[in-house]
């Protein structure tokens, strides 16, 4: 009876080690159920951890295959063995049974997890497709490189390391077992291992000669001073050096099967000496030499063809060669007296407030409650009742439990209680009130929205989904919902959106217990045969979730579309197997913005939109989830409309820019024109920016770009600027403007200096840092204008007691001048009429707003009203400076 109770108690702890193992995945594929995608989960387990436990199985099995024949050298009746020459003391056989297998296993672990082929490899090779061009060298079509090449190679790799550590174990075992012994001046194998041996030794050459087929093709990504891939050096001695070593090899291989009949190991060692030192030669002498004698004194000649390779390549791969470049020629300023048109889209929609500080003043003024919080802040563009579009600042009021009091942070209101986020606040780019306010357009609780924007209306403003959701919830309780605070109490919610996985069985309660470690799921009487846990609230965990084969952006943005809130993230297709093309410091050498991810969030739908379907990468994960992706035409065309280039691949496309503009090898050769990222603020480099212009030479007025200007190496001025196109139909095309090489043009960092010692600016800055303030700088914007460039830069003052930025001066430089305006309307004035309008702190012509979306008033006290004085001082001192240069010319 004790015998049987043993066994049912170590079954039973079997079964509850087993289901505590696997409740995780099983648990994920509810989850991928609830979501309908579990298409995803079955190819990614099946060609990903049981693929690896398959690697492991079968290298297991080799090695102890290997450890078994080895084995029997201990059981050999007539080998001779002389005692003194033995390498080893005696050992007996039974000694190495459990080590061998010990060791086994965990190298076929080790191996299996770390070298053996990743899923997304595997799926790759099996799903590739054509690009339809081919490499200059070998002719081969670039999906090879992409999607088959990578797969050879980690083959490759795998191989070799097995069948070497096979090898290796192998002969330690014999040497063990005393199958070597020396026999006059040389070694002598028992025959047995030595043919043991030899094929082994014969499988690694075989390895190392398919390794040579591949690493030709891995020249193609070799990085030299000049450029990645294949150069004359590679193309004329380290090819030479493959096909050499590839005939030694088999040459090997045949002696390697004659020496089989032959006493003693002369052979094996003597021809692994000599390959060594021929891969030596080949390989390092000899390109070193063919580097320094022949290619140095003549370089640009004999690596031009191979240059011209690599800028095209490299443009093609980061999707430069799709730029279409225009000579920008700015107005002469010194015969030209142009003024600025205050209707030019650039002016009418400019913004002014920079994410940064408007964050912390979106959180002072509609966080509401503590336990609200605005994440981020996104900008992005909204129809107005007069038919323009208007850049907007917005952001999610999303739910922060961690912020609730201590004592209300118990399981009940963490997972049932408060489950959502409530609304938006949103406020245009260019408005503020008097006190340095934004003007908020979409605020408070329920939202109210402008009438002049009715884009930002939600009709289902609950936030289950966002960029801070991260616990999970459990909806359809007994307990009530939190909504959003109203009068002395609080509304309350039923979700009724899709639901998550269901807890109406013991068996699902058992597996959340399980995973999350938490009794309450089987304790709780809130439960309900309705009630259901929505998991992977996080918008970013649950795209990576749904797709874990390509890159999303960090910054997701919200869209107000159709009453309903979404998140949009940009989402990449990637690779590192690109020939020919520069590697960027992140580690790829290829990029497309080809999908774009769109996420409800209120009931956390995600659709998978492709925008780019001429990329290969795409095509390819197409074929492997076709439900997952659709078309972009199958959106709402006015989600659509909310597309946004991406900051990140602007990013990279500019590093790559500034030195990929170039297309004639002679000038990318010599470095004539290299160009670097302007810095701004202390150094700090200058980032694209979104912002509204009316591109020159193109018929469309006030277009949403993204922009990124330039400057030349080692040099301050302004010498190009790349945009980026967001409106449709035109998403997505690139423009890079150039300046004339002939003209000094102020860039970014020269016309920060030229505001710093402004000199009513600078004792305006000092002042006001004197007062328990901090001055801080937005960001500076670059904006093509009536036939020049403008520069505008904002100026924020924060109150150490308030911890909140007030939008206090706008500066703006155009052509010659230098000013400072305390509105929009005013800065502008300044440079087109030359004279202030009178003081004032409101702002001219702004516009009115719901008494409920005004922000509090200044305080009135005597230290005002000093302020307001020094202010009005400082304003009448720019107009008499102003006045004063304006005589002196």
């Amino acid at each position: 009876m004790e015998r049987y109770f043993k066994i049912a108690s170590g079954v039973l702890v079997a079964l509850v080690v087993l289901l505590w193992s696997i409740s995780g995945k099983y648990v994920d594929w509810l989850w991928f159920k609830s979501v309908g995608e579990t298409s995803v989960f079955w190819v990614t387990l099946l060609t990903g951890p049981l693929t690896k436990l398959l690697v492991g199985v079968l290298i297991f099995g080799f090695l102890v295959l290997n450890f078994w024949l080895a084995l029997r050298a201990f059981n050999r009746t007539q080998v001779q063995v002389v005692e003194e020459t033995s390498l080893w003391p005696e050992i007996p056989k039974s000694a190495l049974i459990l080590p061998g297998l010990g060791i086994a296993a965990v190298l076929s672990f080790v191996l299996a997890s770390g070298l053996s082929l990743d899923w997304t490899v595997i799926q790759q090779f099996l799903n590739q497709t054509r690009v339809g061009l081919a490499d200059p060298v070998f002719h081969k079509d670039l999906g090879y490189y992409l999607f088959a090449f990578p797969f050879f190679q980690r083959l490759n790799n795998l191989v070799i390391s097995v069948v070497f550590l096979g090898l290796a174990g192998t002969a330690l075992v014999y040497l063990i077992a005393r199958a070597a012994w020396k026999e006059g001046r040389g070694w002598e194998l028992w025959f047995p291992a030595k043919v043991h041996l030899t094929v082994l030794t014969i499988l690694f050459l075989l390895g190392k000669i398919w390794g040579y087929a591949l690493g030709k093709f891995n020249l193609l990504y070799q990085e030299s001073a000049q450029m990645t891939g294949i150069n004359y050096t590679a193309y004329h001695a380290k090819l030479f050096g493959f096909q050499v070593l590839t005939v030694f090899l088999a040459v090997l291989i045949a002696v390697l099967i004659f020496s089989l009949f032959r006493k003693g190991t002369k052979i094996l060692v003597g021809g692994l000496a000599a390959w060594l030192a021929l891969s030596f030669i080949l390989f390092g002498l000899y390109p070193g030499f063919l580097q320094s004698f022949k290619v140095a004194p003549n370089e640009f000649v004999l690596e031009a063809p191979f240059l011209k390779n690599h800028i095209d390549f490299t443009r093609k791969a980061y999707g430069l060669d799709q730029i279409a470049t225009r000579t920008y020629i700015p107005v002469d300023t010194r015969t030209s007296s142009r003024q600025l048109n205050q209707n030019d889209p650039a002016l009418a929609d400019l913004r002014l407030w920079d994410y940064r500080p408007l964050k912390s003043s979106y959180n002072q003024l509609q966080r509401i409650r503590p336990y609200y919080i605005f994440n981020d802040i996104d900008i992005d563009r909204y129809q107005s009742v007069t038919g323009g579009q208007d850049q907007m600042m917005i952001s999610a009021r999303e739910l922060n439990t961690s912020a609730l009091a201590g004592q209300a942070q118990n399981w009940i209101n963490m997972h049932m209680t408060y489950t959502h986020g409530y609304g938006v606040a949103a406020n245009q780019v260019n408005e503020f009130t008097a006190q340095g306010q934004p003007i908020f357009k979409a605020y408070d609780l329920p939202t109210k929205v402008d009438p002049n924007f009715p884009g930002l209306k939600v009709d289902q403003p609950r936030i289950y989904f966002g960029e801070s959701t991260n616990d999970y919830v459990i909806v359809n309780t007994r307990n009530a919902e939190f909504d959003y605070p109203k009068g002395e109490g609080n509304a309350s919610f039923s979700y009724d959106g899709k639901k998550g996985i269901p807890l109406n069985s013991l068996f699902n309660k058992l597996l959340m217990t399980s995973v999350f470690g938490n009794t309450n799921f089987l304790l709780s009487d809130l439960l309900t045969d309705q009630s259901s846990i929505l998991l992977y609230r996080n918008i970013n965990t649950r795209v990576k979730k749904l797709a874990p084969f390509l890159m999303f952006d960090n910054d997701p943005y919200l869209v107000v579309s159709g009453g309903k809130l979404y998140w949009i993230i940009d989402a990449y297709t990637a690779s590192a197997y690109y020939p020919y093309a520069k590697a960027h410091e992140e580690g790829l050498n290829y990029l497309r913005n080809s999908v774009k991810a769109v996420i409800n969030a209120y009931d956390g739908s995600v659709g998978f939109y492709v925008i780019d379907d001429r990329d290969p990468l795409i095509k390819v994960w197409q074929k492997v989830f076709p439900r997952l992706f659709k078309p972009v035409a199958s959106l709402d065309p006015d989600l659509v409309r909310h597309f946004r280039y991406p900051t990140y691949l602007m990013t990279i496309q500019r590093d790559m820019l500034t030195q990929y503009h170039m297309t004639d090898p002679k000038t990318f050769y010599e470095k004539e024109d290299y160009w670097e990222i302007p810095v701004h603020n202390q150094d700090e480099p200058f980032e694209p920016y979104y912002v509204t212009v009316n591109l020159p030479d193109v018929k469309e007025n006030g277009e949403f770009v993204i922009m990124q200007p330039f400057s030349p190496r080692g040099s301050r001025n302004l010498v190009s600027w790349l945009i980026a196109r967001c409106d449709q139909p035109n998403y997505g095309q690139l423009i890079q403007y150039v300046l004339p090489k002939d003209q000094n043009i102020y860039g970014p960092a020269q016309i920060d200096s030229r505001i710093n010692q402004d000199q009513t600016i600078s004792q305006l800055v000092t002042l006001w840092n004197q007062q328990q303030s901090r001055v801080t700088w937005g960001n500076l914007l670059m904006i093509p204008v009536e036939g020049s460039i403008l520069y505008v830069k904002p100026l924020f003052m924060e109150s150490e007691r308030s911890q909140q930025a007030e939008l206090k001066k706008v500066v703006m430089v155009y052509q010659n001048q230098v000013v400072m305006g305390d509105t929009l309307a005013d800065a502008i004035s300044r440079l087109t009429l030359g004279t202030p309008p009178p003081s004032s702190t409101a702002p001219s012509g702004a516009p009115t707003t719901p008494p409920s979306a005004q922000n509090p008033s200044a305080p009135t006290n005597r230290k005002a009203e000093i302020l307001k004085r020094l202010n009005d001082l400082v304003n009448e001192q720019q107009r008499l400076l102003q006045e004063l240069s304006r005589m002196s010319q």
